[in-house]
């Protein structure tokens, strides 16, 4: 699925080509979510963490599918606040249990996605990967 198959905002074949680049190749975590909390559209980076062949495979499914559900629940709360409300989720520091049994930290931040005429259709997302950091201040304090 393509941005520009149900595209809110007109973007021309340019802006979707640079948006394609930054979702292929970015090592942080992106995604957008519509109202109910469904991928809309993931990062490469984001299907590999989440055990996907293609980013194409999470649109719409929601987080529960892929995170322990006490995270899911959470998470969810806070999409629909972000969406309630307009206020974003800046660098939350969280530690994720995938439903395969890893925990990895991550830096997470959640801001309202709006369209062309500023309502609110989703949120989007953008998750950093700070596992390796957070396990080598963990050893150096345990030292």
């Amino acid at each position: 699925m393509s941005i520009e198959d149900d595209n809110p905002v007109s973007l021309d074949r340019r802006d979707v080509a640079i948006l394609d680049v930054l979702l292929e190749t970015l090592p942080d975590l992106i995604y957008f979510k519509d109202l109910e909390g469904r991928y809309v559209r993931i990062s490469r980076s984001h299907a590999r963490i989440l055990g996907l062949k293609e980013p194409a495979d999470a649109i719409g499914v929601t987080v529960e599918e892929f995170v322990s559900p006490e995270h899911a629940k959470v998470a969810m709360k806070e999409e629909r606040e972000v969406v309630r409300t307009g206020v974003p989720i800046e660098g939350k520091e969280e530690l994720v249990t995938l439903k395969d049994g890893r925990e990895l930290w991550f830096s997470t931040t959640k801001r309202p996605w709006r369209d062309a005429d500023g309502q609110i259709i989703g949120t989007v997302g953008v998750i950093r990967n700070i596992d390796a950091e957070k396990r080598a201040h963990e050893r150096l304090a345990a030292e």
